[in-house]
């Protein structure tokens, strides 16, 4: 997945990218949000700033690589 530069992910690229459904991310985001990228809100929807999410990934494989 290569968005535009300038794209907020939606909640539908969260789960393809992860192999979720759009319920469980929205369940994940509610109950567990450190297993997720840090999300942003606008009004009512989440959506997730490209760079936040790949900073996240880096992190998340750091932390796996040193465990």
């Amino acid at each position: 997945m290569n968005p535009q530069p300038n794209r907020l992910l939606t909640v539908s690229d969260i789960a393809e990218r992860y192999g979720k459904s759009v319920s469980g991310i929205y369940h994940m985001n509610c109950y567990t949000p450190e297993q997720l990228p840090p999300s942003i809100r606008i009004g009512k929807a989440l959506r997730w700033r490209p760079t936040d999410v790949e900073a996240w990934e880096a992190a998340q494989h750091e932390s796996e690589v040193s465990s």
